[in-house]
C-alpha cells in the first residue's frame, strides 16, 4: 500500500515486447530514469508474438500484471503494477485497447487506464465512446497513446488532428471526465515536445501522441511535480512519459502533513507570470544535473517558497481589502452625521427626502479657521478609489482570487460607487 502522497506513473509504447532485450531494456530503464514509477502502462504489445505474457511478467517479478491482448499482430496493452500498491479490482476492454486498475492507498483509491488508439476512424470512434460510458466517477488517470493529437502544434508532418465526428466525440469525452492534460500543470515543461518521432526518407515524422489525463482537471492531486520524457533506453520509436504527482493528503478524515506548503492548484500552474516564476527553478537544477534526486533537491524548496510567498502576498491583498472595507464603513458613518450637520435631507426608499433635517452644528466656525471637516475620510476615500482601481485592474496582484475574495470585490464596488457619487456631491468638481 502507498504510504506517502507521492506516486509517480509512466506510459510507453513499446512497439512489440516479444522480444528478450526489450524486457532488459525496460528493466535497466526502471532502475535508472523510472526508478520512482509505481504504475507502468505498456501500448501496442503486437500480441501475436511469442511468449509475450511471460515477457510482460519478466520486467517486474513480483508485481501485478494485466494485459488486454488480442490474437492479431498489433495493438494490445498492459498495466504493471509495482508490489507496493493494492490492486483493488482490474478489467479490460477486450479488444487490445484498454487495460485498467483501481489501486488502493492510504490517499484513496486511483483508478488508472493504459490506452492505445486504434489508427482507423471507426475503431477510434468506437473507443472513444466507450471511454466515456466507462467514467464511474472516482480519481482516474487515462495515459497511453492515443494515435491522435487535439492541437495542431502537436504533429509534424502528416496531420493526426481530430477533425469532424471524432473531434465531437472527444470533446464529448472530454466534457464527461472534465479531463486535463498533465503536460500542461507542470511547473514546467521539461524534455523533447514530442513523444514520437519516424524518419520517412528525407521527412521527419513527430508527434505528441503519448499523453496522460486526469480527471476532474486533475483537483484530486495536490501537484504535478514533473512530466518527463526519457529515452536513453531505446526500445521503440517512441519515448516514454513519466508523470510525477502529489495526491490530496487526506486519510481517514484528517489532514495528513502535507509535502507542499501550499496546494499547487491547477489554475494557478496555468497563470503564464506564475508559471514563469515556478519554471526558473526547475530549469535551472535540469541544467545543472540529469539526475532527478539533485534536482529534486536543489528546485524543490525554491518551489515551495514561491507557493507560500504567493499565498502569504494572496492574504496580505486581502486583509488590506478587509482593512480599507471597515475604513469605508466609517466613512459612510461620517458622512452621513456630516450630512445632518449640514441640513442635508437624508434619503429612503426610492431615493425620496424623508424631509427630517437635521438642525446645523451650534459651534459657530471663527474667522480665520480652516474647515478641516472629512479631510481625513477624504484622504482613506482617495487610497480606497486606488486600492479598488489597481484590485480591479488586477495590478500588483496575483491571480487566481477565491469565491470570498470575488464577493469582496462585488461588495467593495457596491460601496464605492455609493460613497463616490456622494463625495462628488460633498466635493464638486468646479
Amino acid at each position: 500500500m502507498l504510504h506517502d502522497n507521492e506516486l509517480s506513473v509512466a506510459t510507453w509504447n513499446v512497439q512489440g515486447m516479444g522480444e528478450a532485450d526489450k524486457v532488459k531494456a525496460l528493466q535497466n530503464w526502471l532502475r535508472g530514469a523510472g526508478k520512482k514509477v509505481r504504475i507502468l502502462a505498456l501500448q501496442e504489445l503486437k500480441a501475436g508474438e511469442h511468449n509475450l505474457e511471460f515477457q510482460i511478467r519478466q520486467v517486474i517479478p513480483q508485481a501485478f500484471t494485466i494485459i488486454d491482448y488480442t490474437q492479431i499482430d498489433k495493438g494490445g496493452t498492459a498495466l504493471i503494477i509495482h508490489p507496493s500498491l493494492k490492486v483493488r479490482r482490474s478489467g479490460v476492454r477486450g479488444d487490445g485497447t484498454v487495460a485498467w486498475i483501481e489501486v488502493e492507498t492510504e490517499l484513496g483509491v486511483i483508478g488508472v487506464a493504459s490506452v492505445y488508439g486504434p489508427r482507423e476512424p471507426d475503431p477510434k470512434a468506437e473507443l472513444l465512446e466507450w471511454l466515456k460510458m466507462f467514467n464511474e466517477g472516482g480519481k482516474w488517470l487515462l495515459m497511453g497513446d492515443w494515435n491522435f493529437v487535439t492541437e495542431p502544434i502537436d504533429s509534424v508532418g502528416p496531420s493526426q488532428l481530430l477533425h469532424g465526428g471524432l473531434l465531437r466525440k472527444w470533446r464529448s469525452l472530454d466534457q464527461e471526465w472534465d479531463l486535463v492534460d498533465l503536460r500542461h500543470c507542470a511547473g514546467d515543461k521539461q524534455g523533447p515536445f514530442y513523444t514520437r518521432q519516424a524518419k520517412q526518407g528525407d521527412r521527419l515524422d513527430q508527434a505528441r501522441l503519448d499523453r496522460v489525463y486526469a480527471n476532474k482537471q486533475g483537483l484530486w492531486l495536490d501537484a504535478v511535480v514533473r512530466v518527463k520524457h526519457d529515452g536513453r533506453e531505446v526500445i521503440s520509436d517512441h519515448i516514454p512519459v513519466i508523470v510525477d504527482t502529489y495526491l490530496s493528503a487526506r486519510t481517514q478524515g484528517k489532514k495528513k502533513k502535507r509535502t507542499l506548503q501550499t496546494k499547487m492548484d491547477v489554475e494557478s500552474l496555468q497563470d503564464p507570470i506564475f508559471r514563469e516564476q515556478v519554471k526558473s527553478p526547475w530549469q535551472e537544477g535540469w541544467n545543472m544535473s540529469d539526475i532527478p534526486t539533485v534536482v529534486w533537491t536543489l528546485a524543490w524548496g525554491k518551489v515551495q517558497a514561491l507557493y507560500k510567498e504567493r499565498r502569504n502576498e494572496m492574504q496580505r491583498n486581502k486583509s488590506k481589502l478587509e482593512a480599507l472595507k471597515d475604513s469605508l464603513d466609517q466613512y459612510s458613518k461620517g458622512n452621513q452625521l456630516r450630512k445632518r450637520s449640514r441640513g442635508v435631507p437624508e434619503t429612503g426608499a426610492g431615493g425620496e427626502a424623508t424631509g427630517e433635517i437635521e438642525q446645523p452644528s451650534s459651534k459657530a466656525q471663527k474667522p480665520g479657521d480652516v474647515d478641516t471637516r472629512g479631510g481625513e475620510e477624504d484622504d482613506i476615500m482617495e487610497e480606497i478609489f486606488e486600492f479598488y482601481r489597481k484590485l480591479y485592474a488586477k495590478e500588483d496582484l496575483p491571480p487566481g482570487h477565491d469565491e470570498e475574495e470575488a464577493i469582496a470585490l462585488q461588495t467593495l464596488d457596491k460601496h464605492v460607487s455609493e460613497e463616490e457619487n456622494s463625495h462628488l456631491e460633498e466635493h464638486p468638481v468646479s
